[in-house]
């Protein structure tokens, strides 16, 4: 399944913000590669089963459910900064948990 590749790719991504926290610049390039790989992960899930009905159903009502959840929608609005606006810049100390 691809978008099992994807989230994968997205937990890497993670690990590396760990690994590279005290390396600014490693840093940010990580959160990014996140923030695109973690967004990414649903519109490759509905790419695959797009002939689905049943996803459709289930999707359907899991995208509503995504659209009320906070930390969701965080993370879609930095995402879409750092691909539209500008290359993030965490600023201070920073906790990453998994």
């Amino acid at each position: 399944m691809k978008a099992f590749g994807k989230l994968d790719e997205a937990k890497y991504f993670l690990e590396q913000m760990k690994v590279n926290i005290k390396d600014g610049r490693a840093f940010r390039h990580n959160v990014s590669a996140f923030l695109s790989s973690a967004r990414s992960v649903t519109f490759i899930l509905q790419n695959e089963y797009a002939g689905n009905p049943k996803f459709k159903e289930w999707y359907g009502k899991k995208q509503e459910e995504m659209r009320k959840d906070e930390l969701l929608n965080y993370f879609v609005d930095k995402r879409n900064y750092v691909i539209k606006e500008s290359p993030i810049e965490p600023r201070g100390e920073v906790s990453v948990k998994a």
